[in-house]
């Protein structure tokens, strides 16, 4: 990760990672994340997510592009996996932000049933900060 070699780490950073990192792997996302809190003394991460069952059905043909989702959280809690020295500060889900009357996917009832063990359905925002 030599973009943050450019990055200054003596003050707090942010990191906004919006439409990225479902296409990561979770090694890729971890690598991610402990590069991340190794270079700066706190700060926070913003960053959208879908839990896994969204990650699988999306398959490898992700709106007709070819892409590929690979990286999902069934609960937002899972981030101190990846990274220990991460916390989670808020988790908003699809209906608090301000878009989401007007994304045309949530007009209509789902074709199919998200297993309940799984927190939300679709996707999330969620802010992270390191620990000082």
């Amino acid at each position: 990760m030599r973009w943050l070699e450019e990055v200054p780490r003596d003050r707090p950073g942010l990191l906004i990672a919006e439409g990225v990192l479902h296409y990561l792997s979770e090694t890729e996302v971890k690598a991610l994340f402990n590069a991340v809190v190794a270079h700066f003394p706190g700060g926070q991460m913003i960053f959208d997510i879908c839990n896994s069952f969204i990650v699988k059905r999306a398959g490898s043909n992700v709106g007709g592009t070819g892409a590929t989702y690979r990286w999902g959280l069934d609960d937002p809690q899972d981030i101190k996996q990846l990274e220990p020295k991460l916390e989670l500060v808020k988790e908003f889900r699809p209906s608090e932000l301000v878009a989401f009357s007007r994304f045309p996917v949530w007009e209509h009832k789902p074709r199919f049933t998200i297993p309940s063990r799984m927190k939300y359905a679709g996707l999330c925002l969620l802010a992270i900060r390191s620990r000082l």
